[in-house]
């Protein structure tokens, strides 16, 4: 009988695998990284409906709590009511033509409302410079308006008594507050 002979490396020689067979390697890398990062992702999981459960279950306590009390929680609570038409200065005939068309600022309706003064058309031409400026932070000079009240249009309206400038102003519109 002859001999078969082997090579000598023949114990290094890697083994056929069976396909679809996952290594052992790789098992016990998932077992050692993947297992705890999936615990992990579920323990957050938990964590976030328990959380919500009872963030959900608060906000419904607090909610009828605070309906009990009459208290408002939705924003539509805090919207005002319309106003009816007749009721609404911005519904005034003067201002109905700037609606059509509110971009174009060359008509005449859009004129007519930048010429309406605070001054009501008491003085003619510019505006005295007593009126103040919001605008442009300018305070009212209340000492011309003392001194405009004492003028002959308005006498009738100041006391004669003379005190601050604020102090007299006030007094001179007194006149309007029973209206």
């Amino acid at each position: 009988m002859e001999e078969t002979r082997q090579p000598a490396n023949a114990d290094i020689v890697p083994e056929k695998k069976a396909p679809g067979k996952i290594p052992q390697r790789f098992r016990r890398l998932c077992f050692l990284f993947l297992l705890p990062l999936l615990c992990l992702t579920v323990t957050v999981l938990v964590f976030h409906a328990v959380e919500n459960s009872r963030g959900k279950r608060a906000w419904r306590v607090y909610e009828e709590e605070a309906v009990r009390k009459g208290e408002k929680l939705l924003v539509a609570d805090f919207i005002p009511k319309l106003v009816p038409d007749e009721q609404n200065f911005a519904m005034a005939p003067l201002f109905l033509p700037l609606y059509k068309n509110p971009l174009k600022q060359d008509s005449e309706a859009y004129k007519k409302v930048t010429e309406i003064t605070l001054s009501g058309g008491i003085w003619s031409g510019e505006e005295p410079r007593f009126m103040g400026s919001w605008r442009k932070g300018e305070r009212i000079d209340l000492a011309a308006w003392q001194t405009y009240f004492r003028s002959d249009t308005f006498a009738v309206w100041m006391p004669l008594e003379s005190t601050t400038p604020s102090l007299d102003v006030m007094k001179a519109l007194n006149r309007f507050d029973d209206r």
